[in-house]
């Protein structure tokens, strides 16, 4: 199932994010029963005005001015792209996979759209992106954003031009140790923020305990 939107820089079916990455707003937006859902994890009034929908962000393999907009067409239709307009006008966050990883449903959905005759994609992923009518504070989205999300599959992102670090490629880096040895358990607190892990207390005590017996630091690839 592939979605997504219209909008932004004089283009009837996307949004540009920069010269090489475009996206698209799905057409379906969730029921009213998963929008109250969504209203009481994030402790709204039932009359709150949310949407909620998947969107593609589109990474090309040359710039967005040098294709076609029967190209565009296609692709927004394979998507089943919505003819909305500028998603920057509402207060609004998204949520993508990871940063630095490439999700087992983009690997599927760019071999699909390749199978489509659809040459200039290099690369899609699927994001949720969720607005609001009223104006609400970055702060509070990110509050939100976080509640909705899995820390450990997915980032909240409250700016479009966040959007090319999906696509950036990450070198390996060298594996760095986790001093619990100098200062404790305030170590691992500190990588679990750090490293974006989402262990809870209970989980970080149980790993301090069972390093601090082997009276070894662990290290950021282990955890």
């Amino acid at each position: 199932m592939l979605l997504l939107q219209c909008q932004a820089t004089l283009m009837n079916s996307r949004i540009e994010v920069s010269q090489n990455i475009v996206a698209i707003l799905g057409s379906e937006t969730s029921s009213e029963f998963r929008l109250n859902r969504i209203r009481e994890s994030l402790s709204l009034d039932k009359s709150s005005d949310v949407c909620a929908r998947e969107i593609y962000f589109l990474k090309l393999r040359k710039d967005s001015s040098y294709v076609f907009e029967e190209d565009y067409k296609q692709l927004s239709d394979l998507l089943a792209g919505s003819d909305t307009q500028d998603i920057k006008d509402k207060s609004f966050f998204l949520l993508t996979p990871r940063i630095g990883t490439i999700s087992p449903w983009s690997s599927k959905a760019t071999e699909i759209i390749g199978n489509c005759g659809i040459e200039f994609v290099e690369r899609v992923e699927r994001g949720l992106y969720y607005s609001f009518t009223n104006k609400i504070q970055a702060t509070e989205l990110l509050r939100m954003g976080n509640i909705l999300s899995d820390r450990m599959t997915q980032n909240v992102i409250l700016s479009l031009e966040e959007i090319p670090q999906l696509f950036s490629n990450h070198e390996p880096g060298l594996v760095q140790s986790i001093d619990i040895t100098s200062t404790k358990i305030n170590a691992l607190q500190k990588a679990n923020t750090e490293l974006g892990l989402a262990l809870n207390q209970e989980e970080i005590a149980y790993l301090y305990e069972s390093y601090a017996k082997t009276n070894k630091d662990p290290t950021d690839a282990e955890l």
